[in-house]
């Protein structure tokens, strides 16, 4: 999926160098097909990430659809609320909506026992 849009924004540049916007795309691109790489390693801890903003991407990227990870992209954002609870304010709306998909089985990691759908509904809530 990011090579076909990396591909896309290159070409862009390439007609319109001068546009900050495309430069901008292209680079937020190649940032998001890296992590994409790296969420496998991030999910299984074998790969770091503590500061919170980084948390809230990987999280972002965990509950993807093409990721479908949402109990691990849960723990990402609970991870980045404790590092950072101001910054994870902007991250609220979204965070809310993942615990209500693995309540709804959704996900490839989504078989909650009944004390982690009783949290699940409590982090909803919040």
């Amino acid at each position: 999926e990011f090579a076909a849009a990396l591909a896309a924004f290159r070409r862009a540049a390439e007609l319109e160098p001068a546009s900050q916007t495309t430069q901008q795309m292209l680079q937020q691109t190649e940032r998001l097909k890296r992590m994409a790489t790296d969420l496998p390693a991030v999910l299984a801890g074998t790969k770091a990430v503590t500061a919170p903003r980084e948390l809230m991407e990987y999280a972002g990227l965990a509950a993807s659809t093409w990721s479908r990870s949402y109990a691990a992209a849960v723990r990402l954002y609970e991870r980045a609320e404790k590092a950072d609870p101001v910054s994870f304010v902007q991250a609220r709306w979204f965070a809310a909506q993942v615990p209500l998909r693995v309540l709804g089985g959704e996900g490839a990691d989504a078989q909650p026992d009944a004390a982690e759908r009783a949290r699940l509904v409590e982090l909803a809530l919040r």
